[in-house]
């Protein structure tokens, strides 16, 4: 059993609608799709993603429609770092949230409730639990790239996928 963990730079829940069209392309979306064909035939069989935004969401429903039209075998499970998370996204946000929530096979709740550490629980709860990590970012300093730093130290095979090109 290998589990790939993804994480996705964050995007600000009111860019959503008008980043989505742009992020997931056709030929973004077949690029994903062949990321994660790949990732299935190198023996992962559930990827774990990181429900902290936009990207995530996105990459989230890309992977569900994926593994239902190629009827490949591999679970996935959406990691939430609080229980109220998304309560304050826009309501048109929330409704995708939940909607991905439903197809996935687990939920996996880190926190009760928000705090100063959630991200780093985050970045342990991969490191400690997944073979693998998919980054979706721009590369610069932040969040994901602590996660993928963690990664790194703690021997995981990281890739990466970037936000433009």
């Amino acid at each position: 059993m290998s589990v790939c963990g993804i994480v996705a730079q964050e995007l600000d829940p009111e860019k959503f609608e008008r980043t989505m069209t742009g992020f997931l392309s056709p030929g973004r979306e077949e690029e994903l799709r062949a990321r994660f064909r790949r990732m299935a035939d190198a023996g992962v069989d559930e990827f774990v993603v990181s429900m902290d935004g936009g990207y995530a969401l996105m990459l989230a429903g890309a992977l569900l429609l994926w593994r239902s039209a190629e009827h490949v075998d591999v679970k996935v499970s959406c990691m939430v770092l609080w229980e109220e998370q998304a309560a304050r996204w826009p309501e048109n946000i929330r409704n995708v949230f939940f909607a991905v929530m439903v197809f996935c096979d687990r939920e996996i709740m880190l926190e009760r409730r928000r705090g100063d550490g959630n991200l780093d629980r985050r970045d342990r709860y991969l490191a400690e639990n997944c073979q693998q990590l998919l980054a979706v970012w721009d590369g610069g300093a932040g969040p994901v790239w602590r996660t993928v730093a963690l990664a790194r130290e703690k021997g995981l095979t990281v890739w990466e996928q970037p936000l433009k090109g």
